[in-house]
């Protein structure tokens, strides 16, 4: 079984690439588990059930608690994952491919903690066989159809934060600025030939 993730700002296209390389894949004959680290989370479980009516909206601050327990959170789905990954295998999926991974989690963290340090949260992500990463710059974003409701500021910072773990985790760019069409062949040409897909 392989790991496909894509990653990036909110607003990058990360679902609509997912979904389409999603089509790929199974008209490939892969079996396809589809994953979103954020929809996963214990703690997203958990508030959906205390704070049914809890506002969707991203949060952008926190205190030293709440990241306390995200964190907390965090090394829970790290063991909850590695389960589910034995579960999918059994059943017979042959490809995780995830619309935000654990990756875009360890970013949110560090954004609400206001850091920019690299430390142990990084280096136990889970590893993958192919981490892709949709670059979109701040003011592309701002002109998008569908356009980050946290603000420009926040996509910069979260770049930002990517940027400076990209190497760690051995990200591949991809041009997320194109014609969504072109983008979605840059990422099927990438599986193809870089990830021996």
């Amino acid at each position: 079984m392989i790991i496909i993730t894509l990653s990036g700002t909110d607003g990058s296209g990360k679902s609509t690439q997912a979904h389409a390389v999603r089509e790929w894949l199974t008209a490939r004959g892969e079996r396809v588990w589809m994953f979103h680290a954020v929809e996963f989370s214990i703690a997203n479980r958990l508030l959906r059930q205390t704070a049914p009516n809890r506002s969707s909206r991203s949060v952008t601050r926190a205190g030293t608690l709440r990241i306390f327990l995200r964190i907390v959170a965090l090394h829970i789905d790290y063991i909850r994952f590695a389960f589910l990954r034995r579960r999918l295998r059994r059943h017979g999926y042959t490809v995780i491919l995830s619309d935000r991974f654990f990756f875009d989690t360890v970013v949110n963290i560090r954004y609400l903690q206001r850091t920019t340090r690299c430390g142990y949260l990084e280096r136990w992500v889970p590893p993958v066989d192919c981490a892709l990463y949709l670059e979109v710059d701040a003011e592309t974003l701002r002109h998008r159809e569908r356009v980050p409701e946290q603000g420009e500021e926040y996509a910069r910072k979260k770049s930002a934060l990517f940027a400076q773990r990209r190497d760690r985790w051995n990200m591949i760019l991809i041009d997320g600025t194109q014609p969504i069409d072109t983008v979605r062949n840059t990422i099927i040409h990438t599986l193809t030939h870089r990830c021996s897909l």
